[in-house]
C-alpha cells in the first residue's frame, strides 16, 4: 500500500480534527467542497460527539480515581508489612 506525503498529512489532520472536535469539521469540509449535507447527518454528528465526550469524561474520571486511590493502597501495603 502506498500513500504520498500529502495524503498522509491530510489523513493526520483529519484524525486530529475528529479526536479534538468530533465530526463537525468534516461536515464543514464537505460543505466547502460543494457537497450538500442532509440535516440527518448533522443530527447524527451531534449524537456521535455527545457519546465521544461522555466516554472521555468517564475515562478521565476513572483515571483520576485511580490516582487518588493509589496513595491509599500504598499506605495499606506499608501498614501491613
Amino acid at each position: 500500500m502506498y500513500a504520498g506525503k500529502h495524503t498522509i498529512e491530510i489523513a493526520t489532520f483529519i484524525a486530529v480534527w475528529i479526536c479534538n472536535e468530533g465530526f463537525i469539521p468534516i461536515l464543514k469540509i464537505l460543505t466547502l467542497m460543494g457537497i450538500k449535507i442532509a440535516p440527518e447527518a448533522h443530527t447524527f454528528d451531534v449524537k456521535l460527539d455527545n457519546i465521544r465526550v461522555e466516554r472521555s469524561e468517564i475515562r478521565a474520571s476513572d483515571a483520576s480515581k485511580e490516582v487518588r486511590n493509589a496513595p491509599l493502597e500504598l499506605r495499606k501495603i506499608r501498614f501491613l508489612k
